[in-house]
């Protein structure tokens, strides 16, 4: 067992050693150059970090694979990158819900599609900063009771509600342009917000079963981490493939077929427009505009 790892909080590694065999190039001079300003203490702490993705077992005479090397700057990526797109998608979401329902925009249906989206996004951006607290700044917030589960539940919720306020938001977007004559009656913010809360009644439902099933499990060693409880698991396979079919499958399905059914009629309104300013030519006439304003239709 190599001599820096640490059962609870995993392997320890100084990078200047770690990458002492490596025979840098063009492409490893940046990652180097980084590695040594964390060595150095421009970065994280003491010049070493806490990764829970190297394998545990290492022997110090064995040379590091391309491999092992490339765990130590996915572990970089993962102490820095998600960190800074929690706090910065958080707060352009709520600018987001800001614009959408204190303007003029909130007179439009689509607005509150895209409001609900962007609370259902920044829910599911907290559980995520809060799984970061425990793995990188040793918060162990996730692994206690209550937390566990309310977080499992929150997250499930939020990214499920996400995926099918997408495919409301494409309906409503399929309608305006296949039928945007009749698109004023059918997309109304009455009936968007009344969707809207029905699909977060429906989420909310569908995803309680995070509440039981979730729990803090003993790991041993008196390492305690939240997951499925075991009495759960065989019920969680099957919920897993019925999760995956209804919030990756079905919506994929829905919105790639709506999409293709909106390209095409926005390529058979442009050739209508074609034929019609040939015909208007020809005739001498006024330009038609019934097609202008189907377009502009589809544009609100």
């Amino acid at each position: 067992m190599h001599d820096d790892y640490n059962e609870t909080a995993g392997p320890n590694f100084d990078l200047a050693d770690l990458f002492s065999n490596f025979n840098s190039s063009d492409t490893w001079k940046v990652v180097d150059d980084f590695l040594q300003r964390i060595k150095n203490g421009k970065f994280g702490r003491h010049g070493k970090i806490a990764t829970t993705t190297l394998p545990p077992v290492l022997d110090d005479e064995e040379d590091l694979t391309l491999c092992d090397r490339l765990f130590v700057v996915i572990d970089l990526l993962h102490v820095y990158y998600i960190p800074a797109i929690v706090v910065a998608g958080v707060l352009c979401n709520l600018l987001n819900v800001v614009v959408f329902t204190s303007t003029y925009l909130r007179r439009r249906s689509s607005s509150y599609y895209l409001a609900a989206l962007a609370l259902s996004d920044t829910c599911f951006l907290i559980t995520l900063g809060l799984i970061w607290t425990g793995d990188s700044l040793g918060v162990n917030t996730f692994n206690k009771e209550g937390w566990c589960q309310g977080v499992v539940y929150l997250s499930t919720a939020s990214s499920s509600l996400s995926v099918w306020l997408t495919v409301g938001f494409t309906v409503e977007r399929f309608v305006a342009v296949k039928y945007p004559l009749q698109r004023p009656h059918i997309c109304t913010v009455a009936k968007a917000k009344a969707v809207v809360l029905g699909t977060v009644f429906v989420s909310l439902v569908l995803s309680s079963y995070g509440l039981l099933t979730a729990g803090v499990v003993e790991r041993g060693h008196g390492v305690q981490s939240c997951d499925v409880k075991p009495q759960f698991r065989d019920l969680m396979r099957v919920v897993t493939v019925i999760d995956s079919i209804l919030t990756l499958a079905l919506p994929s399905v829905l919105i790639g077929l709506m999409n293709m059914f909106i390209v095409r009629c926005l390529m058979k309104f442009r050739q209508q427009l074609r034929l019609d300013g040939i015909s208007n030519e020809e005739s001498s006439d006024q330009p038609s505009n019934s097609m202008p304003m189907m377009l502009a239709e589809v544009a609100a």
